[in-house]
């Protein structure tokens, strides 16, 4: 599972201190190394998201499995990424790092819009089976499973429902705020943007971290769009199997394509496009809508 955040920061902040501590001595690291530190915080930036109501920024949840469910209150990765390490800007300017400059002058000022900095466009993390799409005012993610990722984890009772959290799992995020607190009342099986066999998992600690089956999953970034597609077996069960894209254009344009969905349950099958707190409208093909479930819907759906 990807882990930039929580443990990932602290990776990383710990390396920086090492490295100014050894500075200008033969202990230092080489270019080489140099090059690796500013690659995962030019890499970690992308799974950054503000809140400029409340000044801050924090980690894609994605990025801190167990600590999603942690409330802002507790202090914990999901309260925010907290200031940029000041030994970055000391030793990106040492080293005259380019990546680790672009992370501090970036990161460093209190945020305007939800999209720090900003970094604007599409950037695949194959290995994650993760992707990022950035534009002036919306940040997205995508997390994708295979056999060379796992669904989340659940550690000392933490995040026991999580089992979803890598089914094509999307956040949306416009103004920071959307998933604040929320996980509380979450509906786990209908986790951000899934297809699911409602119900039809066992959601429980021991039973949260399971590693993919299918090979096929992945994506490709041309500058400002992106393309990611998965083929899904369910891990635990192996009862519930689709096959899923989903199209990232400019200016927010976004498509999702899900078909071949085989259930060999009774439960029945959803797709949500989100799981957030209640904001405003929601519209069903041009028509306010409160409450329901909805089959061959137009275009139009937001």
């Amino acid at each position: 599972m990807i882990y930039n955040g929580n443990y990932g920061g602290v990776f990383s902040g710990n390396i920086a201190s090492i490295e100014l501590q050894s500075l200008n001595t033969r202990f230092q690291a080489d270019q080489s190394g140099r090059n690796v530190l500013g690659l995962l915080l030019g890499g970690t930036q992308w799974m950054v998201f503000s809140d400029p109501a409340r000044k801050k920024h924090f980690w894609d949840y994605t990025v801190i499995p167990r600590f999603i469910s942690f409330a802002l209150a507790d202090n914990q990765a999901s309260s925010g990424v907290g200031g940029v390490d000041p030994n970055y800007r000391i030793l990106g300017d040492a080293w005259n790092q380019t990546e680790m400059q672009r992370f501090v002058r970036d990161l460093d000022p209190v945020p305007v819009s939800v999209n720090a900095g900003p970094l604007v466009g599409n950037r695949m993390f194959w290995n994650s089976d993760y992707m990022v799409h950035r534009t002036e005012d919306t940040v997205t993610t995508l997390k994708l499973i295979s056999n060379r990722t796992k669904t989340s984890e659940c550690v000392n009772s933490q995040n026991p429902y999580g089992f979803h959290l890598s089914d094509g799992v999307m956040y949306q995020y416009s103004t920071g705020a959307e998933y604040h607190d929320m996980w509380a009342t979450f509906d786990w099986n209908l986790a951000s943007g899934s297809t699911t066999d409602y119900n039809a998992t066992v959601l429980e600690c021991s039973k949260t971290e399971s590693l993919g089956i299918e090979t096929y999953a992945g994506g490709v970034s041309a500058t400002d769009s992106g393309v990611a597609a998965m083929k899904y077996l369910n891990p635990q069960t192996q009862q519930f199997s689709f096959r899923k894209a989903w199209f990232f254009f400019p200016d927010n344009v976004q498509h999702v394509l899900v078909n071949s969905i085989v259930s060999n349950t009774t439960a029945p099958v959803y797709s949500n496009l989100d799981q957030r707190l209640h904001k405003g409208p929601i519209y069903v093909d041009n028509d306010e809508a409160d409450s329901g479930n909805y089959s061959d819907c137009g275009k139009q759906n937001r």
